[in-house]
C-alpha cells in the first residue's frame, strides 16, 4: 500500500487554504504574522540527517534526537508545517481558510503521529517515556494535559521520538 508523504498532506492543505479563501472570503482581524515554519523544518531535517536516521514517517528512525529543536518539541517538522498553512492563512487575511488549518492538524495526529509514535515506542521503551514525559508534542501538550491524553482510551499523539542516542540524546 502506498502512504501519501507529509509534504504532500502539507501541499493539499495549502491548495485547500487558497480555495477556501477564494470561496468563502471572511476577513480576519490579523493582517500578518511571521512563520518559523520552514525554519523549523529544515533545522529538524538537518538534524536527522546529521543522526544517520530517515525523515519518511514510513520508515522505521534509527536514532533518537532529543538535541536541537527537539528539546522543545517531539514533532518540530509536523509543527513547522502547520505555522506554514497558518502563515498562509494569514496572510490571506480570511477566517474561512481557518477551517482549513484545523483539519490539518486533526489530519496530522491519526494519519502519521500516532503511527510513528507506536512505531518507534517498540524500540525505543524507557527512552521514549522518559523523553515524552520532558519534552512538550507540540507546543504547549505537555504535563497534565500530556499524561490525561496518554491515558485516554482514544489514543493521541503525545510524542514522536527516534529510537537510537544521538549526542544530547537519551540512552535507548
Amino acid at each position: 500500500m502506498t502512504r501519501v508523504m507529509p509534504p504532500v498532506h502539507l501541499l493539499a492543505a495549502l491548495v485547500l487554504t487558497i480555495a477556501v479563501h477564494f470561496l468563502v472570503p471572511l476577513p480576519v482581524p490579523i493582517p500578518f504574522a511571521w512563520s518559523t515554519g520552514t525554519l523549523l523544518n529544515i533545522a529538524a531535517d538537518r538534524q536527522f540527517k546529521r543522526a544517520g536516521t530517515t525523515v519518511k514517517p514510513s520508515q522505521r528512525s534509527s536514532t533518537l534526537v532529543t538535541d536541537g529543536v527537539f528539546r522543545w518539541s517531539c514533532n518540530p517538522m509536523y509543527l513547522g508545517t502547520v505555522f506554514i498553512v497558518v502563515r498562509v492563512a494569514l496572510i490571506e487575511g480570511s477566517i474561512s481558510s481557518w477551517t482549513v488549518v484545523g483539519a490539518f492538524v486533526i489530519v496530522l495526529g491519526p494519519v502519521f503521529i500516532v503511527r510513528e509514535e507506536n512505531m518507534l515506542k517498540e524500540t525505543s521503551g524507557e527512552a521514549f517515556e522518559g523523553y515524552s514525559q520532558r519534552v512538550q508534542s507540540w507546543l504547549g501538550a505537555h504535563g497534565r494535559l500530556t499524561e490525561k491524553l496518554r491515558r485516554s482510551p482514544r489514543r493521541f499523539p503525545v510524542c514522536t521520538i527516534r529510537s537510537k542516542t544521538v549526542s544530547g540524546a537519551l540512552d535507548p
